[in-house]
């Protein structure tokens, strides 16, 4: 009997508020099909995809080479004429001798001992007798005490003509500058070995006194009686016995 009034309100419910109900199921079927929708896109692998941004370019700098800053100039040997910053003609050599006369005995021997043996080395490797190393080092640097042997190791004064390696100026006159007294020694050699100064290698290593001439005549120092200068250091000294 319960059941039955029960039936009755609800059948009486439903037929009251049909409107009511059939918008509520189209309200329930729309939002059920939507979230169909909204799942089927995102699974399905061929919709559109959003447009992909490209990354922005990094802003251009300017670029060195590592290897720029220590890639050193090719050092060539080779010259034609002999530049020195002791002026021209035969005042070189006075204030060669001079620079040479105010340095004391004892430091033109110790600069002997010093470089005895690169000059020894020097003869063995490229024929140049080691008096005639040493007495030119010796002359044109004022045993070390000239301001480009002890600011640029150029012991032998030798121009940057010919060059393209580290320089210097000494009283406005452009010298080659080495890393070392040694890179010194070593260039002075190979320039005696190339060029005009080849022709001397023919004197072998022993006779300095025409290895003198020869530099002399060839005018390796425009000084005036180079020859004379070489010859009486090598005398002064006895360089000559470390050709043996």
């Amino acid at each position: 009997m319960r059941a039955k009034i029960n039936s009755t309100k609800i059948g009486k419910g439903i037929r009251q508020n049909w409107f009511s109900i059939v918008i509520l199921a189209l309200l329930i079927f729309i939002f059920l099909n939507k979230d169909l929708s909204f799942s089927f896109n995102i699974a399905s692998p061929d919709k559109v995809q959003p447009k992909e941004v490209p990354p922005k370019k990094a802003p251009k700098t300017k670029e060195f080479l590592a290897d720029q800053e220590t890639v050193k100039p090719e050092e060539k040997s080779t010259l034609n004429i002999m530049s020195f910053g002791f002026g021209k003609d035969v005042d070189n050599r006075a204030k060669r001798l001079a620079l040479l006369e105010s340095t004391p005995v004892a430091v033109i021997r110790a600069y002997i001992k010093r470089f005895s043996h690169v000059a020894e080395n020097e003869q063995k490797k490229y024929g140049i007798p080691a008096s005639v190393i040493l007495a030119n080092a010796i002359y044109l640097s004022g045993a070390g005490k000239s301001a480009e042997s002890a600011t640029l190791n150029n012991h032998f004064a030798i121009s940057c003509e010919g060059w393209n390696g580290a320089s210097g100026e000494v009283d406005g006159i452009c010298f080659r500058k080495y890393e070392s007294a040694w890179a010194g020694f070593r260039n002075y050699s190979m320039v005696m070995s190339e060029g005009r100064f080849a022709e001397l290698l023919s004197y072998g290593d022993r006779d300095f006194k025409a290895w003198a001439n020869g530099l002399d005549r060839l005018n390796y120092v425009s000084d005036g009686d180079y020859a004379k200068s070489l010859k009486d250091v090598i005398q002064q000294y006895a360089l000559y016995e470390f050709d043996d």
